[in-house]
């Protein structure tokens, strides 16, 4: 293109004024389009760097989940190796010190309830039996017997 400038311009007198204004209109297109092809150049090569930075750190957080895939199946193995017979079953804890007074507490009261219960109700009524069962009953025999 160059060339075909520089040949219009040394040959004036044999090149019109018109093929010189349409030349440079060509140069001037193509300059257009070289920088666009540089803009899109530039745009690629941001993409393909966001692009090569998003598979970095996909191949990371690939390797991490393989990691802790790897450490559970470990676990997974150890547990099922472990015998049924040595597992530990956890026991209760013993009742606290305070829970106990409290029920001695409660079974002493319970104690003084029926003691008085006993007192004021059984009491008399033993007492009125023991009156009346005095008198046993006396099983008279027949002196007789008849056949």
């Amino acid at each position: 293109m160059k060339r075909q400038l520089r040949t219009a311009y040394l040959s004036e007198g044999r090149t019109s004024d018109g093929e010189v204004a349409s030349l440079r209109a060509e140069r001037d297109s193509v300059a257009r389009e070289r920088d666009s092809i540089a803009e899109d150049l530039k745009s690629l090569r941001w993409e393909f760097e966001g692009m090569r930075e998003a598979k970095d750190m996909a191949v990371a957080e690939h390797d991490s989940i393989r990691k802790e895939l790897e450490r559970v199946r470990a676990e997974l193995k150890r547990a099922r190796s472990v015998m049924t017979s040595s597992i530990v079953v956890p026991t209760l804890p013993e009742p606290s010190p305070i829970l106990i007074g409290d029920l001695d507490r409660r079974l002493v009261r319970k104690d003084v309830v029926l003691d008085r219960y006993r007192m004021e109700r059984v009491r008399p009524r033993l007492e009125e039996e023991g009156e009346s069962g005095a008198r046993t009953p006396v099983v008279e025999e027949d002196s007789g017997s008849r056949m």
